[in-house]
């Protein structure tokens, strides 16, 4: 259990720095704000960061005068979440708890497809 809430944790913090330097090169207010619940929001399993970082664009929406801006923050973040939670954590969660990357990417498919 230590293991896994250690990886957690580790993901969390690439994805809400990942999200916050984003954030702060595209001029969003209140980034590391963001960037902090887009953290705490990682430690809900499958779900918690994908909406984490739905969050900020929506917001972008009120203070850009562009809303190309927002969706060019979605994007970004979403990638970002995409790639750290689809190939890295998959591999940091296999050699921290010995399983095959394939046996994590498996179950989570199964136990994310059978909830639905």
């Amino acid at each position: 259990m230590e293991s896994y809430i250690w990886v957690q944790t580790l993901v969390g913090l690439i994805i809400a720095t990942a999200s916050a330097l984003i954030m702060l090169a595209m001029g969003l207010s209140h980034a590391l704000f963001w960037a902090f619940i887009i953290f705490l929001a990682s430690y809900i399993p499958v779900i918690g960061a994908a909406i984490g970082v739905l969050i900020p664009p929506l917001f972008g929406l009120v203070e850009f005068a562009d809303p190309l801006y927002s969706l060019i923050l979605l994007i970004a973040l979403e990638l970002v979440h995409f790639i750290v939670s689809h190939v890295l954590q998959p591999r940091m969660q296999g050699r921290s708890l010995n399983l095959d990357p394939v046996v994590v990417l498996f179950a989570l498919a199964f136990w994310g497809c059978s909830g639905a």
